[in-house]
């Protein structure tokens, strides 16, 4: 069963919770990393309970919170090319944790099956994730400049 949890939602900040089983992972990291803790406390988790970090773009209210995760924690961070490309300009603490994929990639950490989709944003490349674990299915998608077929 997956259970998901918004944790931060908006121009302020963007995170996201999932889980199923023993896996537990973040969608975004739009926050300080002290709100990131408290809020996953508040949820019954902690970030050392997480496996690994997906982004979605490269604004900053998805990636506030990512230095000091990355810093402290050695989470690897999933995002695309594009993102990446800018990030690393801004933010070479991300070249030890960073994953680099193409727009659309598919990754299984634990039970957890995540496939990226693109979303038209004014970003270098928005992605959402569908994240499945054979038995749910659970979609994000942010920042959206308008529905595609795809979407």
């Amino acid at each position: 069963m997956i259970v998901a949890y918004t944790l931060f939602s908006g121009s302020s900040g963007n995170c996201t919770y999932v889980k199923s089983g023993s896996t537990e992972i973040l969608i975004d990291a739009g926050v300080c990393a002290r709100s990131i803790e408290n809020a996953l406390i508040s949820v019954g988790s902690s970030i050392d309970s997480i496996s690994e970090l997906f982004i979605t773009h490269e604004h900053s209210y998805h990636l506030c919170g990512l230095e000091v995760i990355s810093k402290k924690r050695n989470i690897p961070v999933h995002l695309t090319y594009p993102s990446y490309d800018k990030c690393v300009q801004d933010k070479s603490y991300l070249k030890r944790s960073a994953i680099r994929h193409e727009i659309e990639y598919e990754r299984e950490i634990g039970n957890l099956k995540i496939k990226s989709f693109r979303i038209p944003h004014d970003s270098r490349q928005n992605v959402g994730y569908i994240i499945t674990d054979g038995e749910d299915t659970f979609g994000l998608a942010t920042d959206m400049g308008h529905v595609t077929e795809e979407i």
